[in-house]
């Protein structure tokens, strides 16, 4: 008797299944690609740019997040901030997380909505240190501007009518990893600062960047971890 396998997805343009940019020029132009295809930079041919880009970025993200490159490499570095505006009340928050050697690993943005200075900037914690979670780092130092939200994460008991963010705070940090929470200077903390005033509403969904989204990184913001 024969055995068959499950059925699979797989790109019809090569013998092992998987997508490249070739195959998808020789389905569309046939066995000669000419010369003037290789970039599509004809107009009939946005499909195929368009579909190689989200398969690139997709490689890309599949290898940060499987392909764990951050494992073994010492303590990272967290910065957030947030701030609230007086005419309306909503807030947004900002981050970003650094290796070892100061260099850029993500930035992240997020508009919040109607909440307090102090709330804000809980949220900007919580969203960096999540973020860090979901990228599989091990050792973290968080950095905060904002005296009061690090003496709330620091607290050994929450008091009753704390905000709820502090909660899911706390669970964060309860995970297995190491984490440490420390207070700064505001003006050590200006990337965070500039990352929070990307974030757009009324969306509540974060804006992740994972290359730097501002002029200049390297030479002012970029620090090294000691």
């Amino acid at each position: 008797m024969v055995g068959f396998a499950a059925d699979a997805e797989c790109w019809k343009g090569t013998a092992q299944g998987n997508f490249t940019v070739k195959s998808a020029y020789v389905i569309r132009c046939g066995p000669t690609v000419p010369d003037d295809a290789r970039m599509a930079n004809q107009p009939k041919d946005w499909d195929l740019l368009f579909g190689s880009i989200c398969w690139n970025l997709w490689l890309e993200r599949n290898a940060v997040v499987f392909d764990n490159p951050l494992e073994d490499r010492g303590w990272f570095q967290a910065n957030a901030d947030a701030g609230c505006r007086l005419a309306d009340g909503s807030a947004k928050c900002g981050g970003v997380i650094r290796n070892h050697d100061g260099r850029w690993v993500q930035g992240v943005a997020k508009f919040i909505g109607i909440c307090s200075v102090l709330e804000a900037e809980l949220w900007g914690a919580f969203t960096i240190i999540h973020v860090a979670w979901g990228l599989g780092i091990t050792r973290i130092v968080i950095e905060l501007d904002c005296l009061e939200a690090v003496r709330m994460i620091k607290l050994a008991s929450l008091p009753p009518g704390s905000p709820t963010i502090l909660f899911h705070l706390r669970e964060l940090l309860s995970r297995p990893w190491c984490v440490e929470v420390f207070h700064i200077d505001r003006e050590k903390n200006r990337l965070a600062h500039e990352l929070a005033k990307l974030a757009s509403g009324p969306s509540l969904c974060p804006i992740y960047f994972f290359y730097p989204p501002v002029p200049n990184y390297y030479s002012d913001y970029a620090i090294t971890i000691g």
